[in-house]
């Protein structure tokens, strides 16, 4: 490494570095040990540093690669991994008070395929309780922190591995998202985010929330990095009967031009209600790309809002029904806010379950449909920048639907649908980011990396460090923000 022991620019630098022996493994992931251990008295990004681990794993990289044993572009690159996804040897808490000496014996398959590649695991990330909830302001463990915004948190659940690449201290990380909680924080931190279609990506060794809306997905600077990632964990996994046998395709390429691409947007679907800074952002990043040549076309759907229901009511109660037993033993033990959810989650009627699961394939058909017509589905992804630490979930509740209940919540469509869909920071609102979300049919997670990657081509927002954070050297200049809570 130079002697300013610059960050990598993404994973095709920090690869290339490897690979012409400018850089060993270890050396790059010290560099990551290096920041974490600057960065996080004041993030809180992760719940687990693996150091002795990493640097283990980081010279068996560098001696296979000596050895002529090349794994390919993740050869010996760090990244870091959600508390909820099971890591062989490193404890796994799902950011829970009673799992906290929890330690796997074996990793989920989405770990395992990222060893196989050559992977570095740096440590385990926070996250919001079990993953249910949109904060990260974790009882047990203390809130992460926004990079942008240290007052502020960085969105959830998957918050400590959005915040851990913004503040480069993982080349990228992994989340899981059911309503969100990759693409929200992504928004909120500034970087990209993919929750793939359902069944694309395994989730054996992943702690579930609500089954049917469950993924795993990657989150880094840019589209093409998660494309990259992407297509490393995906595929069909016997030990989850869940996942499609559908062939992966090979990492998507930048399209050339966006000529012809057509893209949807209902236009009156919550925007008197969003916040303007958001809605100015997500009409110039409309405006960039019909420049560069795409269509922006209309679409009416007038009974769109109604998707809510449906999603609050599966987010709710499948949650419950995965903790009724745990819930029953441990009561005392979990976080007050997810508590609630969980108790409240056990109110829910079957027949309002089952409807909302018919309603869920009745959208979908109508949303095929639409495909039909369009390349790519845009929306914001979050109505508002991310809230200040300490919001109240009643707070955050309300601003999800508007008064007169139309949601404010664009991320639960694709949930609701099973479709892919992606967060890419377009705009910045009162000092913090702002994403817009791209949703696409159903495993076509190339067309809408591709226009992200083209987006992104266009425009600089995924260049942008957190003015927090140096971004030419490993030295984080600290803010006067107290400490987060303890470990």
């Amino acid at each position: 490494m130079s002697a300013e022991r610059a960050f990598p620019d993404g994973i095709d630098e920090a690869s290339g570095l490897i690979h012409r022996r400018e850089a060993s493994s270890r050396e790059l992931t010290e560099l990551y040990l290096e920041r974490i251990a600057a960065a996080e008295p004041q993030l809180n990004a992760f719940i687990t540093v693996a150091a002795d681990k990493a640097r283990a794993a980081a010279d068996a990289a560098d001696a296979m690669l000596a050895a002529g044993y090349d794994l390919g572009i993740l050869h010996g690159l760090p990244f870091a991994v959600k508390d909820n996804i099971d890591t062989e040897g490193i404890r796994t808490t799902s950011g829970s008070g009673f799992l906290r000496a929890n330690v796997p014996a074996t990793d989920a398959t989405v770990i395992r395929r990222l060893k196989r590649a050559g992977a570095v695991v740096v440590g385990k990330t926070n996250l919001h309780e079990f993953a249910w909830g949109g904060t990260t302001e974790n009882e047990h463990y203390g809130p992460t922190r926004n990079p942008w915004d240290l007052s502020r948190n960085a969105a959830g659940s998957s918050g400590g591995s959005a915040a851990a690449v913004a503040a480069d201290e993982a080349l990228f990380a992994l989340g899981t998202d059911t309503g969100g909680s990759v693409r929200l924080p992504a928004a909120a931190t500034g970087i990209t985010g993919l929750r793939p279609t359902l069944g694309r990506v395994s989730n054996a060794g992943v702690f579930p929330l609500a089954w049917s809306m469950d993924t795993v997905g990657a989150m880094a600077r840019t589209a093409r990095d998660v494309a990259v990632v992407h297509t490393a964990i995906a595929g069909c996994d016997p030990a989850d009967p869940s996942t499609s046998s559908r062939p992966v395709p090979e990492t998507p390429r930048p399209l050339v031009n966006l000529r012809g691409l057509r893209l949807g947007v209902v236009t009156d679907f919550a925007y008197p209600s969003v916040d303007p800074a958001v809605v100015a952002a997500t009409h110039k990043a409309l405006e960039d790309l019909e420049a560069a040549g795409t269509q922006v076309i209309p679409l009416a759907m007038p009974r769109l809002g109604e998707y809510y229901d449906a999603w609050l009511t599966v987010h709710i109660a499948e949650p419950s029904a995965v903790h009724q037993q745990l819930l029953r033993d441990h009561a005392a033990e979990y976080g007050q806010d997810v508590r609630a959810l969980l108790q409240a989650g056990e109110l829910i009627l079957a027949t309002d379950y089952l409807q909302a699961q018919r309603y869920r394939q009745q959208l979908r058909e109508e949303f095929l449909t639409v495909f039909d017509g369009i390349d790519a589905f845009i929306t914001p992804t979050a109505a508002s920048p991310c809230s200040p630490l300490g919001s109240s979930p009643l707070e955050i509740a309300r601003t999800m639907v508007t008064p007169d209940g139309t949601p404010r919540f664009f991320t639960g469509l694709a949930s609701v649908l099973g479709m892919p869909a992606l967060s890419v920071p377009c705009g910045m609102a009162d000092g913090v980011p702002i994403g817009l979300q791209i949703m696409g049919r159903p495993y076509d997670e190339t067309g809408i990396l591709q226009i992200a990657m083209a987006y992104q081509e266009l425009t600089s927002w995924h260049r942008q460090r957190p003015p927090a954070l140096d971004s030419g050297t490993d030295t984080l200049r600290m803010l006067a923000v107290p400490p987060a809570g303890g470990r």
